[in-house]
């Protein structure tokens, strides 16, 4: 579910590059800005991402001190069930601070572009086809970064033994 997120981001953060940027001292997001950047938070999945990090992280905290208390296995879930509330208020917080960024470095214009785009079907299939394209490009570029890497080793020694070093 990370890789979601970060696949989110990532495509807000192209869209916000892309799109005219508004400088420094700007006024605030206008609401309409605001609400448009909201929808298209969920349209891309940034909030479904985001809703997943409290279960996700209790569920890793349940495994841990399960692992190392198996004892406290019943008690860990109920403990974790009742807390989950109390943390998942605290998402809100970063919801609104991603929304008033896009809505900050995109215009109504191109908010409202991106809106229709992403609720389109086209852009629901795109949503839809990301997250095995992103592991595509890691499996692909993972493997490009190993192929540099000897590559780079092995052309720097190559030089290096041109200039007297060898290692």
């Amino acid at each position: 579910m990370n890789k979601i997120l970060v696949a989110a981001f990532a495509v807000v953060g192209a869209m916000a590059s892309s799109a005219i940027a508004f400088g420094a001292g700007a006024p605030a997001p206008s609401a309409n800005a605001l609400s448009l950047a909201s929808r298209l938070i969920v349209d891309i999945g940034v909030r479904g991402s985001l809703d997943a990090v409290v279960p996700d992280m209790l569920q890793q905290l349940e495994g841990n001190v399960v692992q190392t208390h198996p004892e406290t296995k019943d008690a860990i879930h109920a403990v974790a069930l009742a807390i989950a509330p109390e943390f998942g208020k605290t998402e809100q917080g970063v919801l609104d601070a991603v929304t008033t960024s896009l809505a900050s470095h995109m215009s109504e214009q191109a908010l409202t572009a991106a809106v229709t785009f992403f609720e389109s079907p086209q852009g629901v299939e795109f949503v839809k086809a990301q997250p095995f394209m992103l592991q595509d490009m890691s499996a692909a570029a993972g493997a490009w970064r190993q192929k540099l890497s000897v590559d780079m080793v092995t052309r720097a020694r190559e030089e290096l033994k041109k200039k007297g070093f060898d290692f």
